[in-house]
């Protein structure tokens, strides 16, 4: 199975130019995700997160909604999210990853079916619009922004295109920004030998939980 391409936006093109080559790459992955005014109304399904013990806790990641996931480099941010991307994409559904320091290894990634993966590297001062088109689209269900700039002046922006788009965003960043309007907030602490250590910081109309989750591998 063949790695997907990166796709890097043009930094020479103006918005509208930009704006036109992020929908023929949404249309390209996901030529039949427009939806009628009746399903964007539907009622909120959570996301699962494919871990048993945190979706017993917050029951899924929030859709539509944003999230926040922090931790450091190294700590298994990313493999919190890696059930729900291998679940959507071997499904058929497109997940976009917004990658502007281009971190992301992909073929690392067990299960996940490539041809619906959508990598965008993108300058960081870009990165925060781009996920924001992505949301809004209605074409990706997941979204995940990997460590913007100054991500709380588009939190606003996003958890609006979130709902627009019937799409879950998700911040993944280094520190957490109290500013952002997530309804989900999970800080990974650590990476074992035989999983990640994570807590669950803040869910909206729950009690977050107290202590430390421990999640397999």
């Amino acid at each position: 199975m063949s790695a997907p391409l990166p796709h890097t936006l043009d930094p020479s093109l103006d918005r509208a130019q930009t704006l036109d080559q992020l929908r023929e790459l949404i249309r390209a992955r996901a030529p039949f995700a427009l939806r009628t005014p009746e399903e964007t109304r539907r009622a909120r399904t959570p996301l699962p997160t494919g871990h048993a013990p945190l979706d017993h806790i917050v029951q899924g990641w929030p859709q539509p909604g944003l999230a926040e996931v922090t931790g450091k480099l190294g700590t298994g941010r990313l493999m919190l999210l890696q059930p729900a991307m291998v679940a959507l994409t071997r499904q058929g559904r497109p997940v976009a990853l917004v990658d502007p320091l281009a971190q992301v290894n992909p073929p690392g990634w067990a299960g996940l079916d490539p041809a619906n993966l959508l990598i965008v590297r993108c300058s960081p001062e870009q990165s925060g619009w781009t996920a924001e088109q992505l949301a809004r689209s209605g074409a990706v269900p997941l979204v995940v922004l990997l460590d913007p700039p100054r991500h709380s002046r588009v939190g606003a922006r996003l958890s609006r295109a979130a709902e627009q788009g019937r799409a879950t965003v998700v911040i993944v960043s280094e520190r957490s920004d109290v500013r952002l309007p997530a309804t989900l907030r999970i800080q990974v602490e650590g990476q074992g030998l035989v999983g990640v250590t994570a807590r669950v910081e803040h869910v909206r109309g729950a009690v977050p939980l107290r202590g430390e989750l421990r999640l397999p591998r």
